[in-house]
């Protein structure tokens, strides 16, 4: 018997006929598959539907994404500098403790340092400064629409 590919969701829909009446014997002869095979797709995928496999597959490709190390270089310089500083610094002897140290890292790193990644500015400045240049541009499409 010439061996055939199935797609997940091919294989749901053979499943779904079966609950909805067809019998074993006739599925595995239509679709050209043995009887064990249709059981091992029987326990792999009983219950799903389509709908159910696709959500399964995009939480699956969510998660892996998670997984994966983050490839920003910018948010790794985040995370490498937080740890150094604030982190490996402090010994963190209540959880209320911990927030403030954090809160005053966070409070420094955001509104007294400058960095080089946002020309020179403090985030601060720089959210600032981003928010007056969309607000001139959003008033200039504004003006040009009148």
């Amino acid at each position: 018997m010439e061996r055939k590919r199935y797609s997940e969701e091919q294989i749901i829909r053979v499943l779904e006929e079966e609950r909805a009446g067809a019998k074993v014997m006739d599925l595995c002869r239509k679709y050209g598959m043995s009887d064990a095979t249709f059981y091992n797709w029987e326990a792999k995928y009983s219950g799903m539907t389509v709908s159910d496999l696709r959500r399964l597959k995009f939480l699956e490709e969510e998660n892996r994404k998670l997984k994966e190390p983050t490839e920003n270089v910018f948010i790794e310089s985040f995370n490498g500098r937080f740890r150094d500083e604030c982190l490996n610094e402090n010994w963190f002897i209540t959880l209320q403790k911990a927030r403030e140290i954090v809160e005053h890292w966070r409070i420094d790193y955001n509104k007294n340092r400058p960095h080089g990644s946002l020309s020179g500015l403090t985030p601060d400045e720089f959210a600032r400064k981003h928010e007056i240049m969309v607000r001139n541009s959003q008033d200039t499409l504004i003006q040009g629409a009148l």
